[in-house]
C-alpha cells in the first residue's frame, strides 16, 4: 500500500506542476478541440512569435513569408512587422477588441497566418477569413493610392503542413481590392486527422504595404456515418451581424496571375480603379467621326495622365478622347495605352497663356509633342527648349541625384518622382531622360566672384532611438519618406539601426 500511494503522490504533483505551468503564453495552439479554430477572433494577448518582438502574433496564430532570395532587389520579399490592429489603428478592428495586422514598408513580401487543427479524417473543410488591404505611397489612411498590386488568398494544407510554399495547399482564387474587409474562403473535401489553414497575401511594388485580418471561421462536415446523415457543423464565433460588404470568392473583382512570388505582370493605372471592377482587355481604338474634330493625333500615355488632361492640352474634349477610342465612362486609362485624340487641325497650336490684344502678334503655331514619347537625342545634361507640351526633357549626368536634380530645378522630390513614374527615387542612370515642368528653369551656375547661398554650416539631424522606423520619424519631423531615404541614400526604409544618424531636409 505505501508503494501505491507513493506512486499516487507522485503523480498528483506532476498534474499540479502542468496546471501551474498551464498559464504560460505560445503561438501553439493548445489542446484544441477536434475541427475548432484557436482565437477566431485574434483577441489579446499577443505575444512574440519565435521570440521575435518585430512578430507579435495572436495567441494560437503563427506567422509566415517566404524568404528573399539571391538575386531578389533589396527590397523584395523581406519579412513582415506584425502587431495588434489596436496598436494604431482601431477602426480597421472589424469585431471584438482587435485584429491582426502585419504590414511591408516601403518593401514586398509574400506571407502570412497560419494555424493547425485536429480533424476527423474524410471530413470537407471550408476556412474563411476577414482581410483588409491599406497600400499606398501616400499618407491618407483611408485611400490607398498607387498601390503596391497585391494579391489575397486563404488556402488549407490537408496533411497539417506548414510550409506555406507546399505543393499541396489548396489556395482560393486570388483577389485584389483595397481599402474594405471582405471575406476570402476555400474548400477542400476529404482532409486528414490534421490541417493547416493559412492566410496569405503577395505584393509587387513596394508601397506601405499593410494587411488586417478578423473573424476567421472553420465550418467543418464531417463524413457520413452508416446509421446517421452527415451534419455541418460550424465550431467558431459567429460573423457580425454588420459586415462592410463581405462577397463570395467567385464574385473575384480581379481574376490575377498564378501567386509566383515576383511573376506579376500588372498595367499601372493612371486612376483610381475600382475594386469591384472585373478587369477587361483595353478597348481597341476607333476612329474619330466627330466633325468638330476632323484630324487625329496618336498619343502614348505616361504616369499622371488623365483624360481632362490631356483634353485640355490638345484642345480637344473628354467625351471625343472617350468616343474615339471606347472607354467606358470613368475615361480609365493606363500606362502604355495608344490613345486617338481628335483634334481640330492636323497641326494643332499650342493654347496661349493670353488672348492677344490689337497690338500683339497672334501665338506661333507650334506642333504639340506628346510627353509619353521623349526626344531620344538630347545631349547628357542639356535641356530641350520645347515646352509647347508643357515640359522640359533633362538627361541625367554623371553624379547626379533625383533630390539634386529636383533642388536644382526648384521643384518638388515627389513632383518628379510621380512626373517620371519612379519606383525608387535612389535609382537613376545617366543617360536616363526626365521631364520637368516646362516652366521650370535651372538654377544660375554660380560665377567665381558669386559666392553661393550659405547654407548652415550643421544641418539638422536625427540619431535613431531603440524603436524607431524612418516613418515614424518621418511622421515626427513632418517630412515625407522618400525624402528623408533619399537625402541619407537609404535603399531600404526597413532598415535603420540604433544610433545611425538621419539628415533632415
Amino acid at each position: 500500500m505505501s508503494d501505491r500511494r507513493l506512486v499516487q503522490a507522485v503523480l498528483a504533483l506532476l498534474f499540479a506542476l502542468a496546471l501551474g505551468m498551464g498559464g504560460v503564453l505560445t503561438n501553439a495552439a493548445p489542446a484544441a478541440q477536434t475541427g475548432t479554430l484557436q482565437n477566431p477572433g485574434f483577441e489579446d494577448p499577443f505575444v512574440p512569435f519565435q521570440d521575435d518582438t518585430t512578430r507579435m502574433v495572436a495567441n494560437g496564430w503563427s506567422a509566415w513569408h517566404v524568404p528573399q532570395r539571391e538575386g531578389d532587389e533589396g527590397f523584395r520579399n523581406l519579412k513582415p512587422e506584425y502587431q495588434p490592429a489596436s496598436a494604431d489603428n482601431p477602426d480597421r478592428i472589424l469585431a471584438g477588441e482587435n485584429a491582426q495586422q502585419y504590414f511591408s514598408f516601403f518593401a514586398t513580401h509574400t506571407g502570412g497566418l497560419y494555424q493547425q487543427v485536429p480533424m476527423v479524417s474524410g471530413s470537407t473543410a471550408t476556412f474563411s477569413a476577414f482581410i483588409y488591404i491599406w497600400s499606398t505611397r501616400f499618407n491618407d489612411p483611408d485611400r490607398s493610392e498607387d498601390p503596391g498590386r497585391v494579391q489575397v488568398q486563404v488556402g488549407i494544407d490537408p496533411q497539417g503542413g506548414t510550409d506555406g510554399e507546399s505543393e499541396r495547399i489548396v489556395w482560393s482564387t486570388p483577389l485584389e481590392y483595397y481599402d474594405q474587409y471582405r471575406e476570402v474562403s476555400v474548400t477542400v473535401p476529404d482532409v486528414g486527422s490534421r490541417i493547416t489553414v493559412f492566410v496569405r497575401t503577395s505584393f509587387d511594388q513596394p508601397q506601405k504595404n499593410t494587411v488586417y485580418v478578423d473573424e476567421a471561421r472553420l465550418v467543418v462536415q464531417q463524413p457520413a456515418q452508416p446509421t446517421a446523415s452527415a451534419t455541418a457543423t460550424t465550431t467558431n464565433t459567429p460573423v457580425p451581424s454588420v459586415t462592410p460588404q463581405p462577397t463570395q470568392t467567385t464574385a473575384a473583382p480581379t481574376v490575377l496571375p498564378s501567386p509566383t512570388p515576383g511573376s506579376f505582370s500588372f498595367p499601372t493605372p493612371t486612376q483610381e480603379v475600382d475594386p469591384n471592377q472585373t478587369e477587361q482587355p483595353l478597348p481597341s481604338p476607333t476612329p474619330a467621326t466627330n466633325v468638330e474634330f476632323p484630324a487625329q493625333v496618336m498619343y502614348t500615355v505616361v504616369a499622371g495622365d488623365t483624360v481632362g488632361a490631356l483634353a485640355a492640352r490638345f484642345n480637344s474634349t473628354v467625351e471625343a478622347i472617350i468616343a474615339a477610342n471606347g472607354l467606358n465612362s470613368d475615361a480609365l486609362i493606363y500606362v502604355g495605352q495608344e490613345l486617338i485624340i481628335p483634334v481640330r487641325s492636323a497641326a494643332p497650336t499650342a493654347v496661349p497663356t493670353s488672348v492677344p490684344g490689337p497690338t500683339q502678334a497672334a501665338p506661333t503655331a507650334v506642333q504639340p509633342t506628346p510627353i509619353g514619347i521623349l526626344p531620344t537625342s538630347t545631349p547628357i545634361g542639356i535641356i530641350n527648349g520645347d515646352t509647347s507640351s508643357g515640359f522640359t526633357v533633362y538627361t541625367v549626368q554623371r553624379g547626379d541625384t533625383l533630390s539634386r536634380i529636383a533642388a536644382q530645378y526648384n521643384i518638388n522630390l515627389q513632383t518628379l518622382v510621380q512626373l517620371n513614374g519612379i519606383l525608387n527615387p535612389n535609382l537613376i542612370q545617366v543617360g536616363q531622360q526626365l521631364r520637368v515642368p516646362g516652366s521650370a528653369q535651372p538654377q544660375a551656375t554660380p560665377t567665381p566672384q558669386v559666392q553661393p547661398t550659405a547654407r548652415p554650416s550643421t544641418p539638422r539631424t536625427h540619431v535613431v532611438q531603440r524603436g524607431e522606423n524612418l516613418f515614424r520619424i518621418s511622421l515626427r519631423y513632418g517630412v515625407p519618406v522618400a525624402t528623408l531615404a533619399s537625402l541619407n541614400g537609404i535603399l531600404n526604409a526597413n532598415l535603420v539601426y540604433v544610433g545611425q544618424v538621419i539628415m533632415l531636409p
